[in-house]
């Protein structure tokens, strides 16, 4: 069923991440897995006070029940102390509002307070199911509305309660302060300002994952799926299980009860942190546990996988595997040759162990690659809303201020001054961190994994965060450099480079005749064609130089299948390139001096 599913989308040409984002959303978090292990029963989690026994068995009903359970009972209470205020005393009065039509506003307070929350809860899902077969711009942005559940929420909350007060209290009292409407005011500008801001980050979130990984990570689960296929079909035709012996060993992650409730208390940073969710989902697959690829946590362990997959494949009076074996594994022909193209890299048609065993660990790497990534810049966009949201806090100060003090222009003209004498002594820094984020999230010249050159001098990518960027030299040396200081510079990405030549310099003998070349560059080319897998079956031979009166420099072009992002393989193409010129050079009597 997977499989079939991966091949759907990769015929569409597309990764439709917001019907995935709906799928992986706050719905499908822990919370929801909570309440149904604790729902049936599946799990007795250790309570020590009264409040957890309350929440454990709260969290036993559904959203309704749960909001009726919370509201009535409150409402029951203040609905009589108002109907005892409107019938027995009838002279409390609180600021020219009676007691009574205070229980009245409590009431409106608590319960549109849950209500409002519902509303949100469902609305989402009530408008996808009427207007979502239409257009997909409204899945999108029923996706945002559910991941600002809790801000959207508090924001309806306070309007309306403002303007059920009012239309209800105000009107029918002599209610002339004008405090409530000032705390009022300050509460929805607030909620506000925080709505817009963690929208705006959410927006940058979903786009910035969606064009940076669509195609990585399509292709990633494409191939992720194949290979649980292939996998299932050896497990089944060794009759064993596990197919990784230490699968076992896996430990998964501790599941915790509580973890709604934690979340709770800490709701603004559970939004930020949820905002790498589901590009994070994306990349792991959002595969079983259960399938065997979840099990490889190594680049050998896909390399057992891929032995494993190959023996069980593999007649045994063959050396490679071809697309008929493909066929026994998969439904239908199509879905086999479309599996065995995406192995057969080298259009050979048949794949050797080796190659197998080489895109098993390409996948690995790939999918840790992915992960990685989505997770940094998951904690990159926390730092940026952590800057944003001391913007929102300056707003909120200015409008609370603006509420409770008169002299207002006094305070305007002292925080004027004080913020241009900040801007002065930080201007350099909020500089470089407004570079920062253009380059990270607008230009984005690499991901996590990537082997770049920069200014000449090689690195692996290793974490990348919003000021700076850590990489690693081929020495395993460790480089930490800002990012506003790699952004003036000049950047070559292998791993997004195609095929890659190289050029090599060879120093020969100034006699070296026309003819001499010309039975060298055949004898190359003839390597090259045994060599397929690895080379281009096409090199020239350029004579570019005569630095002496001895010698002569010929330029010879290697042309690599794929490009250098495993150096380890390059290394080894380069190796046996290098040897075939050693034999050729001396097959055809040229006299070298060295290669450059």
């Amino acid at each position: 069923m997977a499989e079939e599913k991966a091949d759907h989308s990769m015929e569409k040409g597309a990764y439709d991440l917001e019907a995935n984002s709906s799928k992986n959303s706050i719905h499908s978090s822990d919370d929801d897995i909570s309440h149904l292990a604790l729902k049936m029963g599946a799990i007795t989690p250790e309570v020590e006070t009264r409040w957890d026994h309350f929440m454990v068995w709260l969290y036993r009903f559904n959203l309704f029940q749960r909001t009726a359970i919370l509201v009535l009972p409150v409402d029951c209470i203040f609905g009589l102390i108002a109907a005892l205020d409107f019938t027995v005393f009838r002279r409390v009065n609180i600021s020219g509002v009676t007691l009574g039509w205070w229980c009245v506003f409590a009431i409106i307070l608590w319960s549109t307070f849950f209500l409002s929350r519902v509303l949100i809860h469902v609305l989402p899902n009530l408008l996808e199911m009427l207007l979502g077969e239409l257009t997909s711009l409204v899945k999108q942005y029923m996706n945002y509305v559910r991941q600002l559940h809790n801000y959207i929420s508090f924001l309806v909350f306070c309007i309306v309660t403002w303007v059920l007060f009012e239309a209800v209290i105000a009107t029918t009292n002599d209610f002339r302060s004008d405090w409530l409407k000032k705390i009022y005011i300050v509460l929805i500008v607030t909620s506000a300002a925080v709505t817009i801001e963690k929208l705006f980050l959410q927006v940058i979130a979903v786009k910035f994952h969606k064009a940076s990984y669509q195609d990585r990570i399509l292709i990633n689960r494409y191939a992720i799926n194949i290979i649980n296929k292939l996998a299932e079909f050896t497990r089944e035709r060794e009759k064993e299980m596990p197919i990784i012996d230490d699968m076992s060993s896996h430990r998964r992650p501790k599941f915790t009860v509580f973890r709604f409730l934690s979340q709770t208390k800490n709701a603004l940073e559970k939004t930020t942190s949820t905002l790498g969710t589901i590009a994070s989902d994306i990349a792991t697959g959002g595969t079983d546990k259960a399938e065997p690829f979840h099990a490889v946590q190594s680049s050998h362990d896909a390399r057992v996988l891929a032995r494993r997959i190959f023996a069980a494949l593999c007649p045994p009076e063959k050396k490679a595997i071809t697309v008929r074996e493909f066929k026994e594994v998969f439904q239908t022909v199509e879905r086999a040759e479309r599996a065995f193209v995406y192995f057969d890299q080298y259009s050979k048609g048949d794949i050797v162990r080796d190659d197998l065993i080489l895109s098993l660990q390409e996948i690995y790497q790939e999918k840790q690659a992915l992960t990685k990534s989505l997770k940094d810049l998951d904690k990159a966009i926390a730092k940026l809303d952590s800057i944003l949201m001391a913007i929102v806090y300056v707003i909120v100060v200015l409008v609370l201020v603006a509420s409770f003090v008169s002299k207002f222009e006094t305070y305007i003209a002292t925080a004027g001054s004080i913020l241009v004498a900040v801007s002065f002594m930080t201007g350099s820094s909020a500089q470089a961190v407004f570079e920062s984020i253009v380059f990270l999230f607008v230009r984005h010249p690499f991901d996590v994994g990537d082997r770049v050159n920069i200014d000449d001098k090689s690195y692996i990518v290793k974490e990348m965060g919003l000021l700076s960027t850590v990489f690693e030299t081929p020495e395993g040396t460790v480089v930490i450099i800002p990012n506003n200081s790699i952004s003036g510079s000049s950047i070559e990405n292998i791993r997004r480079s195609g095929d890659i030549s190289e050029i090599l310099r060879v120093l020969v003998d100034s006699s070296t005749t026309m003819k001499q070349i010309h039975q060298l560059e055949l004898k190359l080319v003839q390597f090259l064609n045994e060599c397929s897998r690895e080379f281009k079956n096409e090199t020239k031979i350029t004579l570019s130089d005569f630095p002496d009166p001895s010698q002569m420099t010929l330029e010879i072009e290697v042309p690599y299948k794929g490009n250098w992002q495993n150096e380890s393989e390059h290394s080894k193409r380069r190796n046996m390139f290098m040897f075939a010129l050693k034999d050729a050079v001396s097959s055809v009597g040229i006299t070298y001096h060295g290669v450059g």
